[in-house]
């Protein structure tokens, strides 16, 4: 990576001193930082004027960091000293020698401060230093902030905050010039902070925000918190078992990992280390599996190394990174902050029996307490001397993240075992019984008369290049469906594997199974499961791309389905490496390392011949191309022509003739214009600017202003932010073609966003409806 050049910063700071952002927040800022200036030593070394210090929230706000309680640092004597001397030490003047006396500092201060809290206050000490020192320091204090920051000025991340600050400041001044007075140094600590929030569009080369109104790092006490995404509960990991050390053990495995490592080697740094030299070899490989699952570690060329979530894992307490992983992916860590937010104080063994209830796996009280374990030491939990469970300020925050009670998933019975039989070597790889006897004809006539799909618009031609693309290569049933979004790809496969199962005469639920592919997907896992030692007994958690995978196997004359939605939203060659391995050599599929049968899951079965694989894939940027490993093994059928005219003319509606004919007609109209851009839309999106006009009542006719309106917002609201492109001859023809078709038809909104995108197209030579 390379650092901005000089004159991009130069330009870059003119324009944010014109802006001159947030003035409620550089008027905090100065304001705090004179008065502590003000402040003789006899007073600044007070309990009330250090409490003061900790609690510098004119400086910036910290978020969860915030509610840390370093309370004891107020009135000990070693720590007061150390603070009153890095207030009146004087720098020396070179660069590297200043940087490394305020990263002592800051280590001495963090090494006794740490007496009085259970986690690294990191982000409180950093404004702390920022209050003493802002012509050294800034007040970018989370670890993605902090990152983005020296990246952009130093080109390198591998700086600890103290002493990356220094660095970055200096860098700073010596491109703009020394700072005049205090008020200059305030302003340079909030550039650092706005170069943090506008690095996605300096990065592309974008033109930078100018409509900062707000700043995330100075939200108020009251300020909205982003709401967690449980996952889904069949998903989630079914407890944690509690292990020493907790998180520091984790952080340990990532800084093994640094540089790159094998399992082997991680385990062997950390019984090299004191503090986990009683670890037996098979607890650190479990602690190892943890590490590597919650995605804090990423393979690179057959070697670990940490990932960009790992490296923040081991540099910021407090460890949100991973108190979001615990709630959002751990079944019952939500259900236990929840229930201790809305009834604190709650007794042991009633939030221990409340557990039981929501997972029928959990007999005693091994789970819930491990659970209580991992939230104690995450600092998000207490007990008081009653026994019962409390939240801490901590706890709270990040139960004010949780989503209403009856919006986190509740498992309704314990998954299924999965269960293997006794398939012998090569029986799976028989041709399915009677496959030739199911001729595509016979399926066709089952898709033409199917009431289900009576609302799809499926060509003939696009549903027999599946079927062929299926059973061309018993060994390599792997069929990509990509193109246009809203077409029916995921549809296609799905209502596929339902007639195909129908025509069998199986159960489709028993065969079918449909995997959202998560962007967070860095390893196989999240398809073939996990080995899971954390528990008493080793355990291994089986997804429902697993269970199919198996049954497959177990029944080699049944046809069983496996659908992949978004398949390129995470790196396909990494997640989906075992299955593109086994479908090439027709080797066994590996499913887990150890050598026995975990669980009824074995190490390895024979690759299913009778196992039909499709995915979907959409292209743009939040996408990943395919490599050619994953194109040489499938069939990829591209779904871009739409048959709009004939999607509108079957699909039943509520509105009068004279209202369907002028809507479809836009419609249409419009999606020939989009068409020579390649940004045209599919019939979800159709289907959904109708539903929403269909919706409304008191629509007097096509004349009426009220439904000039409704199409005008649907239209705004469902087409349009599709736009975006560079300046060319065919995208400038387009905008206009556009801004005329709304203009004509009274799309007051659309036309005037349309005007807008054309005016930033030529004046940037981009455009983009999110602008």
């Amino acid at each position: 990576m390379q650092a901005l050049a000089a004159n991009r910063l130069n330009e870059l700071y003119e324009k944010f001193r014109r802006l001159s952002p947030w003035k409620d927040w550089y008027e905090s800022f100065v304001s705090e930082i004179g008065y502590f200036k003000g402040l003789p030593d006899e007073e600044f070394t007070t309990p009330e004027q250090q409490e003061k210090l900790w609690r510098a929230r004119g400086v910036s706000s910290i978020g969860p960091g915030e509610s840390l309680n370093v309370k004891g640092a107020y009135s000990d004597q070693a720590i007061v000293n150390e603070v009153l001397l890095l207030r009146k030490k004087v720098l020396p003047e070179d660069t590297s020698r200043r940087a490394k006396l305020i990263k002592e500092s800051y280590d001495v201060i963090l090494k006794l401060v740490q007496k009085h809290s259970t986690q690294r206050p990191f982000a409180k000490q950093s404004r702390l230093f920022t209050v003493l020192h802002p012509e050294e320091l800034h007040t970018c204090y989370q670890w993605k902030a902090r990152m983005r920051l020296q990246e952009l000025v130093l080109g390198t991340k591998k700086y600890s905050f103290a002493e990356g600050a220094v660095l970055v400041r200096a860098r700073l001044r010596e491109i703009l010039g020394k700072e005049a007075d205090l008020e200059e140094n305030v302003w340079r600590c909030m550039f650092c902070w706005w170069l943090n929030e506008q690095y996605d569009a300096i990065q592309r080369g974008d033109e930078v925000v100018t409509d900062t109104a707000a700043v995330s790092a100075v939200d108020g006490e009251d300020s909205p918190v982003e709401v967690l995404e449980i996952w889904p509960a069949p998903k989630q990991r079914k407890g944690l078992q509690a292990i020493a050390n907790y998180h520091d053990a984790l952080r340990m495995v990532i800084t093994a990992a640094r540089g790159g490592a094998s399992p082997d080697d991680v385990v062997d740094t950390m019984k090299d280390n004191a503090e986990f030299s009683g670890y037996k070899a098979n607890t650190c490989r479990v602690i190892f599996n943890l590490v590597r699952t919650f995605g804090f570690l990423e393979n690179r060329d057959g070697l670990w190394y940490p990932s960009d979530e790992g490296e923040q894992l081991v540099e910021d307490d407090p460890a949100d990174v991973l108190v979001e992983k615990l709630l959002v992916q751990v079944y019952g860590m939500a259900h236990f902050i929840k229930a201790v937010g809305e009834n604190q104080p709650v007794p042991k063994k009633q939030i221990y029996d409340f557990l039981k209830g929501l997972w029928g796996g959990w007999t005693s009280d091994f789970m819930p307490s491990a659970l209580a374990a991992w939230l104690r030491a995450m600092g998000l939990l207490t007990l008081d001397i009653s026994g019962c469970y409390l939240l801490t300020d901590y706890g709270n925050y990040w139960c004010s993240r949780l989503p209403a009670k009856e919006d986190i998933p509740i498992a309704p019975a314990p998954l299924p075992a999965v269960e293997v039989g006794t398939t012998e070597e090569g029986t799976s790889g028989t041709e399915l019984s009677g496959l030739q006897g199911l001729p595509f004809e016979q399926l066709w006539q089952v898709f033409e008369s199917d009431d289900t799909l009576k609302g799809f618009v499926f060509k003939r031609e696009q549903v027999e290049a599946l079927h062929l693309a299926w059973h061309c290569n018993p060994q390599k049933r792997f069929v990509l469906l990509s193109g246009l979004s809203g077409t029916g790809k995921t549809a296609l496969l799905f209502h596929y594997a339902r007639l195909y199962c129908q025509l069998k005469g199986v159960n489709v639920k028993d065969h079918r199974a449909v995997i959202a592919v998560s962007p967070e997907w860095r390893d196989p896992s999240g398809l073939l499961g996990y080995f899971n030692a954390l528990h008493a007994d080793p355990t291994f958690q089986a997804e429902p791309a697993l269970r199919t995978v198996i049954a497959a196997s177990q029944n080699p004359n049944s046809p069983y389905f496996l659908i992949l939605d978004e398949m390129n939203l995470a790196r396909v060659e990494r997640y989906f490496a075992p299955f593109l391995s086994s479908m090439e050599t027709g080797e066994r599929l590996l499913l887990h390392g150890h050598d026995d049968t975990v669980n009824d899951v074995p190490p390895s079965i024979p690759w299913p011949k009778n196992l039909f694989v499709g995915g979907t894939v959409n292209m743009d940027e939040t996408t990943h191309p395919f490599s050619d490993k994953v194109l040489d093994r499938a069939f990829t059928l591209e779904f871009w022509e739409v048959q709009l005219e004939r999607y509108l003319k079957d699909r039943p509606t509520t509105l009068i003739a004279a209202c369907k004919v002028k809507v479809d007609s836009l419609l249409l109209d419009l999606n020939c214009h989009l068409y020579k851009i390649r940004r045209h839309f599919g019939y979800r999106t159709a289907g959904e600017v109708l539903g929403f006009i269909e919706t409304a009542e008191g629509i007097a006719g096509h004349e009426d202003a009220k439904f000039c309106n409704l199409i005008d917002q649907a239209v705004f609201s469902k087409v349009l932010p599709r736009l975006r492109g560079e300046d060319s001859p065919s995208l400038v023809q387009v905008l206009k073609e556009l801004h005329l078709l709304c203009t004509e038809n009274s799309l007051v909104q659309c036309a005037g966003k349309l005007a807008g995108m054309q005016e930033r197209l030529k004046a940037t030579g981009v455009t983009r409806f999110w602008s």
